[in-house]
């Protein structure tokens, strides 16, 4: 049998609403998750590199009592990978910064990287191809 470790990551309800209103404004008593399945394998890593991460400054350090500061920002790390990771009403269009009725559409100049010397790219606009 291999050995295997568990962590629980307990995020209060506060930060995540509080967190989807600031970056969102989404109201906070109108954030709902709608799954506890990722919404994508890369979030599904994002959250437990979080969660390892969290576990192994805070309990794994070795250090008997957290900064407030820290724990209060360790707290918002989670409420924000959690925001991330996981289905809720921040995902949708009406709540997306950009997405609304003065969002930039597909026929606004788009962007391009390029690279003006080996390994050096740079944002440029992206100009017509050159015809044959």
């Amino acid at each position: 049998m291999r050995d295997c470790s568990f962590a629980l990551l307990r995020v209060p309800r506060p930060v995540a609403d509080g967190l989807a209103e600031e970056h969102t404004g989404l109201p906070a008593a109108d954030l709902r998750f709608e799954s506890i399945a990722p919404v994508s394998a890369s979030a599904r890593v994002l959250w437990s590199h979080t969660v390892a991460f969290i576990c192994r400054r805070l309990l794994g350090s070795g250090i008997t009592e957290t900064s407030p500061i820290m724990a209060h920002e360790m707290t918002r790390l989670a409420g924000a990978a959690l925001l991330e990771t996981f289905p809720n009403t921040t995902m949708t269009a009406a709540y997306i910064p950009g997405s609304g009725p003065r969002a930039v559409g597909d026929g606004a100049p788009r962007r391009g990287i390029h690279t003006t010397r080996p390994g050096s790219p740079s944002l440029c606009p992206r100009s017509p191809r050159p015809q044959a």
